[in-house]
């Protein structure tokens, strides 16, 4: 009787034990923070970053930089040892052809971070594909790349994907018309095609299209200043945007200077990091809605809490970008590297969402919320 006992209570504090294991588990991914299956071990894994440290892509590379250590120092925690080895292609499509093959040649990286803007990408493809190295970029979507290759991989998730949450925002705010601005890059201009379908979806009218670059040295940025005129005089009350950080800094400057009451949706978190860095001061009247991953914020306060500052766009996928390729390489087992990303034995829940990756090395899972700036 008593060895029966004693069983009931056992198979009681198993289950009482896999309960406990099952909500700290669901919490872990609810927060973004169930960061792979890790393991201490003595071997060095070596993975090389090609990014733009200097040069027109450098704020989108040094925030992708911040990211990875940030990761390596999480990862040095868990007793994972890891070699970052960078090389700065100074947004320059040849050097960064150059950087992958020094990399490949000296260094022997067991997979690559970067690179940092699409037409960079587009040049590493050959090399990439020669060398047969896994390229992890997460700033890039197949979207805007034009070179193929297995062993690419895009830490963003499709622009496509936020057409639903742009017209749920225009039908929301009972907007009537709108205007599609953006800065000239291929990843802004991937956004003009889900923006056209959410503006029809919405039913509300299509005021103009207007694409801008912009200027370093020129009073509104290049022309920015212009488009928010144009847009008062037409009457606009939506505005659907994208660009980077120095241009939405003019934007949101002087969309508050010449006191435009148009809503604008950005499809991008840039603002928040602007915002939080106090490059801008944005009030709930200012209207300024962003497109964002759901988990972005629980990366924003860690490393807050490690760094004391709130990290720039896409250091979430840097961070993110370690951890899934070292997670990968040490479960992948006998599988090579790219089939493993590629297979549903084991999807990465990281800060900024699920990295589980279809043929073309995009991201399957947009998890995507409209947040106000205030």
């Amino acid at each position: 009787m008593k060895n029966k006992k004693n069983i009931v209570i056992s198979v009681i504090v198993i289950v009482i034990l896999a309960i406990l294991g099952w909500t700290v588990f669901k919490s872990e991914l609810a927060s973004g923070k169930n960061l792979g299956n890790f393991k201490a071990d003595n071997q060095e894994i070596v993975i090389g970053a090609v990014l733009s440290e200097t040069g027109m892509a450098s704020i989108d590379g040094n925030n992708i930089k911040s990211g990875i250590e940030f990761a390596k120092e999480e990862l040095a925690k868990k007793g994972v040892k890891v070699k970052v080895v960078y090389e700065d292609d100074q947004t320059n499509p040849k050097n960064t052809i150059t950087a992958i093959q020094k990399m490949v040649d000296f260094n022997h990286p067991q997979a690559i971070i970067g690179p940092t803007w699409s037409f960079l990408a587009d040049a590493a493809g050959p090399v990439v594909e020669k060398n047969k190295i896994v390229s992890m970029s997460p700033a890039n979507t197949s979207e805007f790349v034009t070179a193929n290759s297995d062993y690419f991989f895009f830490g963003a998730p499709k622009n496509e994907a936020k057409e639903k949450y742009a017209t749920d925002w225009i039908k929301e705010r009972g907007l009537k018309k709108i205007a599609i601005v953006v800065e000239n890059s291929g990843w802004s201009e991937s956004h003009i095609a889900p923006f056209e379908k959410a503006i029809k979806n919405s039913g509300a009218e299509l005021v103009f299209v207007e694409r801008f670059t912009y200027t370093e040295n020129s009073v509104d940025g290049g022309g920015i200043k212009s488009i928010i005129l144009k847009a008062k005089d037409a009457g606009v009350d939506g505005i659907l945007y994208t660009g980077f950080d120095q241009a939405t800094t003019v934007l949101i400057t002087k969309k508050q200077e010449l006191k435009a009451n148009f809503q604008i949706l950005m499809a991008t978190e840039i603002p928040l990091g602007l915002q939080k860095k106090g490059v801008v001061k944005i009030k709930n009247e200012d209207n300024i809605f962003v497109i964002s991953p759901k988990d972005s914020e629980s990366f924003n306060e860690a490393y807050k809490a490690r760094y004391n500052e709130y990290p720039g766009a896409y250091a979430d996928r840097g961070y993110d970008s370690l951890m899934l390729l070292v997670s990968a390489l040490q479960n992948k087992g006998n599988m090579d590297l790219k089939d493993y990303l590629k297979s549903d034995v084991a999807p990465y829940h990281g800060y900024a969402g699920v990295y589980s990756f279809d043929k073309k090395g995009d991201v399957k899972d947009s998890t995507w919320k409209v947040m106000q700036v205030k």
